[in-house]
């Protein structure tokens, strides 16, 4: 995904998470389902990779699974740079 596709995800994904109206609408026009899971962690993934999914088609992107991927580490690094320094 380009730098620019990932603004017009971002933007979109923010202007669907601000308004629940516009987002439950663009959820029940999609076609397909989400996929139940056996754990709320499993069905969060599943819920999230549809969501994705859902706004790159509409958007005209192409989903590619590891442009949504963060890696353990990167999480930490990222949560820890909100911490105030303990010198």
């Amino acid at each position: 995904m380009t730098q620019e596709e990932r603004k017009k995800f971002d933007a979109f994904q923010r202007q669907l998470n601000e308004s629940p109206a516009n987002r439950i609408n663009f959820f029940a026009g999609m076609d397909e389902e989400c996929a139940i899971a056996n754990t709320p962690y499993e069905q969060w993934a599943l819920q999230s990779e549809y969501e994705n999914k859902a706004i790159c088609k509409h958007l005209g992107i192409e989903y590619r699974k590891e442009d949504f991927a963060v890696s353990a580490e990167g999480l930490a690094k990222q949560w820890a740079g909100g911490l105030p320094d303990m010198e």
